[in-house]
């Protein structure tokens, strides 16, 4: 250390300490109450405002958009903001605080000083935008700045922390046409430099000649169709420039452009959770994670967003709270379940955004987001903020809704996070997401579908399962598979070559359930074989049970989703052909969690929780009348029993040795064992 610094280095190692300590006094003690609220567009929408707290809200996301904040250069109007606090205080709730600093979001006097910089987004074409480049420094200082600002008005102002938490940037997206700046396609080939380590490795792998990673060209991909257009089938990567490579060397460059793009926008979005907590400490980092849900059924989506929760997830340092935008889809809460099975192995606490029927909006009615708050809470969710209290064409809750509604809809949510709150998820397997992204040419709609995947996750909670879901790219990146006594692996023609040989590493200790075809090409279409004689092979029943999936809105400016309309054909089959095939693989030795069931129809699905000295059970019906006859079978005749059914304490309707019938519920069962 230079000399006459050491005594300022201890001062700053002193001053770091008692920040730390701070933070973690403040953290904990926070209010135990979840999260759970509307997202808010007060004052900017003022309709209903003074009945907010009278729905019984704990938390309201509240907005603070760039272009309001700061609408010339340094000039911070925070008047909004103090009037968003003063309403929180006068209701006893909690803010999350929207910080709205995407390159989207800039103020005009923004977008026009990067424009005369060269520095916004261009698309494949080489046709400059009015939107900045996430590459951009005149953006980045700006930014930089507006976020400073908003941090340092809430510290000043809001002593008491009524706002508790910061999400930096609202909806995140990375479509194609803003992929294309010069700075961009420098950092792509930095990339791949990085992952290839040489341009002769880049060539073998494409099955190009380029003489240096400075003659690579970024592809130039865009799509066929409009993202927002309903009732469309969806997008169709094409190829867009003569000089991308033909054949598997297009195929092999859409994929590294594709994770480029998906790992780059990941890192993004963290960095700003980090600018944050360096900030400031005591408040908690949420993300807003737009199109989270795509990743289970529109991967198209995927490919034109470049967001995959999971990325963001893997690289979540700086992020206290993983917060995912995660929509009902025509009454079908699996959208909600799915994806939070995705990240909960990461161990933060997951918040659900935009909790709303995308497809019906808010017209779908109280059973569906009653069965939506229910699954998100069975599924890992610690807190929910639903779209939107009013200020959206269709997904207005105020006043469409009577206020005992929104109030039972809270009550719901608050209930069933607190009823398992100190415990965690204990899966039975895990499920592999076969996820990969598109590729130039109609040949290419065969190496991914979705279809087997979302039946097979579904056939899983029918057979009352409890599961991890994996990406692909997570097992390349050394997922710990061993903590699973089973893998299934849904049809996936198609997977890394990395990926592949750690499920064939599994498959020496594990049980690796293989359904459907296995893949015969890599990442970059080159031939593969997959170890199949370790793995237990079955037929494809998810495929069968998908049956055809569409794709539909109706309500507001959301992009249509695929909607789950019942088995197909041949679901019943598939059903009973799973449950005989399936359950001797899946359920042999001890259950984790301890418990097992009886009489549970495939209606009724089943997370199993553990804490430090409990076992529990979450169960939600999704049927029109109510589930009876559901048998607990214990791991010890002495251990205690609680039930909750319906939100509500109840007692076994009979109980039988080392079992107990639960009594009838119309939406949810809680059961929690312990010691007696």
């Amino acid at each position: 250390m230079p000399h006459g610094e050491e005594r300022r280095g201890a001062g700053r190692a002193v001053h770091s300490a008692m920040i730390e300590m701070l933070a973690a006094m403040v953290l904990a003690g926070s209010p135990i109450r979840p999260d759970v609220g509307f997202i808010w567009h007060f004052p900017f929408v003022d309709v209903g405002t003074p009945l907010v707290s009278s729905a019984g809200v704990t938390a309201m996301v509240a907005r603070a958009p760039w272009v309001v904040v700061e609408p010339s250069p340094g000039q911070f109007d925070f008047a909004p903001l103090h009037r968003q606090l003063a309403e929180a205080e006068k209701g006893d709730f909690a803010l999350t605080l929207l910080i709205e600093c995407n390159p989207f979001c800039a103020p005009p006097w923004l977008r026009e000083r990067v424009r005369a910089a060269g520095q916004a987004v261009y698309d494949g074409g080489g046709h400059m935008g009015d939107i900045p480049s996430t590459t951009s420094a005149v953006f980045a200082a700006a930014q930089r700045r507006f976020v400073r600002a908003a941090i340092a008005e809430v510290m000043r102002l809001d002593t008491s922390h009524r706002i508790t938490a910061y999400q930096v940037g609202v909806e995140w997206w990375f479509p194609d046409s803003f992929r294309y700046a010069p700075s961009d396609v420098a950092r792509f080939r930095r990339w791949l430099a990085r992952r290839h380590g040489t341009v002769d490795a880049l060539n073998s792998a494409w099955g190009v000649r380029y003489a240096r990673f400075a003659d690579v060209p970024a592809p130039r991909l865009g799509f066929t169709g409009d993202i927002w257009k309903k009732g469309r089938a969806g997008l169709q990567p094409v190829v867009a420039g003569k000089d991308v490579p033909v054949g598997r060397g297009a195929k092999a460059a859409a994929y590294d452009w594709a994770s480029f793009w998906q790992e780059t926008a990941a890192d993004y979005v963290v960095s700003l959770a980090r600018l944050a907590k360096r900030l400031d400490p005591t408040r908690r980092t949420v993300t807003f994670l737009t199109h989270s849900f795509s990743s289970a059924a529109e991967w198209d989506y995927v490919d034109w967003s470049a967001m995959r929760p999971d990325e963001v997830a893997r690289r979540s340092q700086g992020v206290d709270e993983v917060g995912m935008q995660l929509p009902i889809a025509h009454g079908d809460p699996y959208r909600v379940a799915v994806i939070l099975d995705l990240i909960r192995k990461y161990g933060k606490p997951m918040t659900v955004l935009d909790l709303l029927d995308f497809t019906d909006g808010v017209r779908a009615g109280p059973r569906v987001m009653e069965h939506g708050t229910l699954t998100a809470a069975q599924h890992g969710a610690t807190g929910v903020f639903y779209c939107c209290w009013n200020g959206a064409k269709d997904f207005s809750f105020y006043p469409d809704w009577p206020i005992e509604n929104l109030r039972g809809l809270v009550r719901t949510g608050r209930n069933a996070i607190e009823v398992t709150r100190g415990m965690r998820i204990v899966p039975d397997g895990a499920i592999v997401l076969p996820i990969m992204p598109g590729a130039p040419g109609s040949e290419a709609r065969r190496t991914r579908s979705m279809h087997s995947f979302m039946g097979w996750y579904r056939l899983l909670q029918g057979l009352h399962t409890t599961v991890d879901v994996l990406t692909l790219s997570e097992i390349e990146a050394g997922a710990d598979l061993r903590r699973y006594p089973w893998v299934l692996m849904p049809h996936a023609p198609a997977a890394p070559r990395r990926s592949c040989a750690r499920l064939a590493a599994y498959a020496r200790y594990g049980r690796l359930i293989c359904a459907g075809d296995t893949p015969s090409l890599d990442e970059y279409d080159r031939p593969l074989v997959f170890p199949i004689h370790r793995a237990r092979k079955v037929a494809d029943h998810g495929a069968a049970y998908a049956g055809a999936p569409v794709r539909q809105a109706e309500a507001g400016d959301t992009p249509p989703m695929v909607i789950w309309e019942g088995p197909g054909p041949d679901g019943a089959d598939a059903l009973e052909s799973a449950r005989a095939e399936l359950l001797p693989l899946l359920l042999t030795g001890d259950r984790p969690g301890g418990l097992a069931f009886r009489n549970v129809p495939p209606e009724v699905t089943v997370t199993r929780w553990e804490g430090a000295n409990a076992r529990a059970a979450w169960l939600v019906n999704s049927g029109s009348s109510p589930a009876s006859g559901v048998m607990i079978a214990l791991p010890d005749a002495r251990a205690s029993v609680r039930l909750w059914l319906d939100g509500k304490r109840a007692e076994p309707c009979r109980r039988s040795g080392a079992g107990v019938e639960a009594p009838p519920f119309r939406a949810s069962c809680v059961v929690i064992v312990g010691p007696k």
